[in-house]
């Protein structure tokens, strides 16, 4: 399987979902930890430039112009938590 950013995606666990309403109507996101092989670089990355590797996310995220909005509310920590809890011991994390 590969994501759009283009990870090849080795194992693949579902998290959960949330409602995201925004400018234009609410939609529904779905959330996933996966392991990923390799990255593939691709021609287009639509609406992102694409994937950036980081040691660690910013603490000053929500403040941070450089993300989506998505990024922004608590979802994020609640998923890395969920993911360090359920996943720790049997993948190395982020």
């Amino acid at each position: 399987m590969k994501e759009e950013t283009g990870a090849k995606i080795k194992r693949i666990n579902y998290i959960g979902q949330y409602f995201v309403s925004g400018k234009s109507g609410s939609i529904i996101k779905n959330v996933y930890y996966a392991e990923i092989d390799e990255i593939i670089d691709q021609e287009n990355y639509f609406e992102t430039e694409g994937p950036k590797m980081m040691n660690n996310i910013p603490s000053n995220i929500k403040h941070n112009n450089l993300y989506s909005f998505i990024m922004k509310d608590g979802v994020l920590p609640h998923s890395l938590k969920y993911i360090k809890e359920n996943f720790q011991h049997k993948h190395r994390l982020l």
